[in-house]
């Protein structure tokens, strides 16, 4: 099973080495692609690659690589829909690039997953205050040019 060593590694990396970690989860996703692994009746199977796409997302956000990192929490919801911080890393990348409404969406499911999620509610309402400021601004042409 090469595909456990990989993501093995991805996690002991993750501190010293932020690229080849990015490069051991893309390894272990790519090795269980290949293999064509059951995941819909392998409980850790399915929750290892849900988390390896929730931690390689989180280090190409960290990488300011929005665009990647959406994609795979997206990738992870698709297989894991109850993965709680894939929606709120999801909305914060919604929250920076000024998507107000995508972001509200994905902490308002963060907090229906786990009500007690402080940072989450923090960001829904961050979401909800900008988006209100953005849309004052716009009516009152602050936005035209």
């Amino acid at each position: 099973m090469e595909y456990i060593n990989f993501l093995e590694q991805a996690k002991l990396l993750e501190k010293i080495d932020r690229k080849k970690a990015e490069q051991k989860y893309s390894e272990f996703i790519d090795c269980a692609k290949r293999a064509k692994l059951d995941i819909s009746t392998e409980n850790n199977l399915r929750s290892s690659f849900a988390s390896a796409y929730n931690n390689r997302g989180y280090l190409r956000y960290l990488s300011v690589d929005f665009d990647q990192a959406s994609n795979d929490y997206t990738s992870c919801l698709t297989i894991d829909p109850n993965f709680t911080f894939a929606y709120y890393n999801r909305g914060m990348i919604h929250y920076r690039l000024g998507r107000f409404d995508e972001a509200i969406k994905d902490m308002t499911q963060t907090l229906k997953l786990d009500p007690s999620f402080e940072q989450a509610k923090i960001g829904l309402d961050k979401s909800m205050h900008d988006k209100q400021t953005f849309e004052q601004r716009r009516k009152e042409g602050f936005y035209n040019s």
